[in-house]
C-alpha cells in the first residue's frame, strides 16, 4: 500500500571475541556473554541460525623406537541449526550463551572433548529434538575427542571425533586408519518450519609400517527439509599427507569435521601439526605422526526479524 509502514530485515549476531552486532554495528561492551537481547516490540517470530562448538584435533603418535606413528584424529563439530523459526514475547529477554571450542592435543595425546555448548533461553514453549516441551534451544558442543594416532610396527591412525547433537545423540565418529567422517542427519518440524542439523566427526589419520597414509577427509552431513530438499555439504579435501623420515613412517592427520557455517581445520602432514578451524562449530585437524592437533571452534548465533519503521 502506498504510504504504508516499510518492512526491513535486521540481523543480530553474537560472535565470540567480537560482541554483538547489529545490522552491521558492533557492541564490543562483553566480547563473550552471556548476553541479553529483548526483543522489540511488535516482534513474535525470530529466524534462528547458529552452533555449538567444535572439539580440537587430536595428535599424531610418539615414535618412542616404533617404525611407524599414526595421524591423529580431526576433531567433531558442534550441532547447527539454520533457519528455525522460534517464537517469542515482544519485550521478553533472550539470554545468549556461546559454547567455546576446545585446544587442539599435544602430540600422543587424544583430542580433548571439552567443546561447550549453545544456548538461548527465553523462547516461548517449543518442542525440542526429543520432542520434550521447552523454552530453552540447545545446541551441543562436539562429543568425544578424537582419537590419537597409534605407535607401533604396524600403527593405525585414530579416529575421528564424533558431532553434537540438539540431543542426547551424536553423530558417528570418523572410522579409525584413513577413515572417512561420520554422517548424521535428522530434521525438527515442529519449530515453525526450522531443521536441525547434526555434522559428522573428522576422519582418522592413517599409518603403516611399510608405507605412510594419508588422513581421512572430515565428516559431511545431509539434511532433508520440507521446503529445501535434499543437500549435502562436506568439508573441503584437507587432510594431511603421510611421509617417511629416515626409517619411521608417519601417517597425516584427518580434517576436522565441518559445522554449517564451513569446514574444520586441515590435517597435519607427518611431523606438522593440524590447523585450527576458521568457521563457527567446526573441528580442528588432526596432528600428523609426532605433531598436535589444531583448535575447534566457538559457537556461533544469529538472529534474523522483520519490522515496521
Amino acid at each position: 500500500m502506498i504510504g504504508g509502514p516499510v518492512i526491513r530485515q535486521h540481523v543480530v549476531e553474537f560472535i565470540s571475541g567480537t560482541g554483538v552486532r547489529t545490522d552491521g554495528v558492533t557492541d564490543a561492551t562483553s566480547t563473550s556473554g552471556p548476553w541479553t537481547w529483548v526483543v522489540p516490540n511488535g516482534v513474535v517470530q525470530i529466524e534462528v541460525d547458529g552452533c555449538g562448538a567444535g572439539n580440537g584435533g587430536a595428535g599424531g603418535g610418539v615414535a618412542g623406537g616404533n617404525t611407524s606413528v599414526g595421524g591423529g584424529g580431526g576433531g567433531g563439530s558442534g550441532a547447527s541449526v539454520l533457519g528455525a523459526k522460534l517464537k517469542a514475547t515482544p519485550g521478553s529477554s533472550l539470554v545468549v550463551t556461546l559454547g567455546a571450542g576446545s585446544a587442539g592435543a599435544a602430540a600422543g595425546s587424544a583430542g580433548n572433548s571439552s567443546a561447550g555448548a549453545t544456548t538461548v533461553s527465553g523462547w516461548l514453549p517449543m518442542f525440542d529434538a526429543d520432542n520434550a516441551v521447552g523454552t530453552t534451544l540447545n545446541l551441543k558442543g562436539a562429543g568425544n575427542g578424537a582419537g590419537v594416532g597409534a605407535s607401533s610396527a604396524s600403527a593405525a591412525g585414530g579416529a575421528g571425533g564424533r558431532s553434537g547433537s540438539t540431543s542426547n545423540s551424536v553423530g558417528a565418529a570418523g572410522a579409525a586408519g584413513a577413515g572417512a567422517g561420520g554422517v548424521i542427519d535428522f530434521q525438527v518440524a515442529n519449530l515453525l518450519g526450522g531443521f536441525f542439523q547434526a555434522q559428522g566427526g573428522g576422519g582418522g589419520g592413517g599409518g603403516a609400517a611399510t608405507g605412510s597414509a594419508a588422513g581421512g577427509n572430515g565428516g559431511s552431513y545431509r539434511n532433508t527439509n520440507v521446503n529445501s530438499g535434499l543437500f549435502t555439504f562436506s568439508s573441503p579435501i584437507g587432510s594431511g599427507s603421510g611421509n617417511t623420515t629416515g626409517a619411521l613412517s608417519r601417517g597425516g592427520g584427518g580434517t576436522g569435521g565441518c559445522s554449517a557455517f564451513g569446514g574444520g581445520g586441515f590435517g597435519g602432514a607427518g611431523g606438522a601439526a593440524g590447523t585450527a578451524t576458521t568457521a563457527y562449530g567446526a573441528g580442528g585437524g588432526g596432528g600428523g605422526g609426532e605433531a598436535g592437533g589444531g583448535a575447534g571452534g566457538p559457537g556461533f548465533v544469529r538472529f534474523v526479524y522483520w519490522s515496521a519503521d
